[in-house]
């Protein structure tokens, strides 16, 4: 629950930070496009007066007139016309400007509209050809440095507000996150602490009715009718598999209490093998391969043991085969389990790792149901993560980081 919390608080905050994100750009894109779309149709004005003032065509032909038509008492423009690469007439204001910039865009090809930066200036410069036949084309340029600075500063501007709101973003989350989880924290260890003294109390009255069960069978058995034997044989199994149950409930209380330190797998299946080779026809087959993960030995000696039993409990042991494989990678330890037995269903290892889930064709087998979520918590402490496939016996893929 901790983690589907902090996982939820993750993507909301991710999400808010995509959507200001996206509306940081949206704000600088629109306001970029506003001010080119602005100065385009200035240029393009320009142009327009530009070419009337310095062109005239006769006979379907284009001249240059050397002289302006008019007295003109506006601002001085920039601007230039080329012909074949060459300029052929320009401004007579700012001409240094005009041949700087003109041999910067000489290399290009087509030009239309676009931005050039020089002398700590910045300059929007707008193009059109007059005369495809002669290649004439006339060019003017619009000085644009308070533009471009405006949006250089909201830019800026942007940027810090976004930085500025990843941090509160990521503040608030962490802080609405632990605020959130404290009380699952809480709960969680109230249960932990109720299930081993629940566990501790039901010790006693198990071992009482334990011992009973083994007065009986010493100094009354042989004097029990069948009915009475059959039943102290029930008595006696259901007692059997209480303890049993109430060890794996204090053993999945107790598993995230142990400490991760650097140990050698292969010692882990080491005592695998040597606590179940004796009891199988076929020994267990391990790739014996040494690498270090961050585990505890006894908890994942109890993991594997789970495996080795469950196949042992659910299939035919005359025929069982149960190899164990192990790889070492830079950045992780993968481990492969697999036996030859029955496998396991789609639908039945969706369930595998739920507390008391048992398939419907294992429910006549003796058992908790509970080995397999100890497992899981086991791996999940380890930060291991398990891939399972059914098909053909049990194959179950665990990945340890180091």
């Amino acid at each position: 629950m901790n983690k589907k919390l902090q996982s939820l608080y993750l993507y909301f905050s991710i999400l808010i930070l995509v959507l200001f994100i996206a509306f940081s750009v949206l704000i600088y894109v629109s306001t970029a496009s506003s001010i080119q779309y602005q100065e385009q149709l200035k240029s393009d004005a320009l142009i327009d007066k530009e070419k009337g003032e310095h062109t005239v065509v006769q006979k379907g032909k284009t001249k240059i007139i050397s002289h302006d038509k008019t007295n003109r008492n506006d601002l001085p423009q920039l601007y230039f016309i080329v012909q074949n690469d060459r300029i052929i007439k320009q401004s007579e204001y700012g001409r240094a400007t005009v041949n700087a910039l003109f041999k910067i865009i000489e290399t290009e090809k087509e030009y239309h509209h676009d931005y050039i930066s020089y002398d700590n200036k910045h300059y929007y410069i707008s193009s059109e050809t007059i005369d495809d036949k002669d290649n004439i084309a006339i060019y003017t340029i619009l000085d644009s440095t308070e533009s471009y600075h405006a949006l250089s500063n909201l830019k800026n501007m942007l940027i810090g507000m976004t930085s500025l709101f990843v941090l509160l973003i990521l503040l608030l989350s962490y802080v609405m996150s632990k605020r959130a989880i404290k009380p699952y924290e809480e709960s969680h260890k109230l249960q932990k602490q109720f299930i081993q003294d629940a566990s501790h109390e039901l010790k006693t009255p198990l071992a009482v009715l334990k011992t009973g069960t083994g007065v009986l069978k010493t100094y009354e058995y042989n004097n029990m009718s069948d009915i009475g034997k059959e039943v102290i044989k029930d008595l006696d199994d259901e007692i059997n598999q209480m303890n049993q149950l109430v060890q794996d409930l204090l053993n999945l209380s107790r598993i995230e209490d142990k400490p991760l330190v650097t140990l050698d797998i292969a010692e882990v299946f080491q005592a695998i093998q040597d606590r179940f080779n004796p009891m199988l026809k076929r020994p267990i087959e391990v790739e014996n391969i040494h690498a270090n993960v961050k585990g505890d030995q006894s908890t994942l000696v109890q993991a594997f043991s789970i495996l080795v039993e469950n196949a042992i409990k659910y299939n035919d042991i005359e025929h069982l085969k149960i190899n164990i494989k192990i790889k070492n990678t830079k950045s992780n330890v993968e481990v492969f389990f697999s036996d030859n037995g029955v496998g396991m269903k789609e639908e039945d290892i969706e369930h595998m790792f739920e507390r008391f889930y048992r398939s419907a064709n294992t429910r006549h087998i003796q058992g908790s149901g509970i080995g397999l979520s100890i497992f899981k918590e086991i791996m999940d402490h380890h930060h291991a993560t398990i891939d399972v496939d059914g098909k053909d016996g049990l194959k179950i893929k665990m990945i340890f980081p180091k």
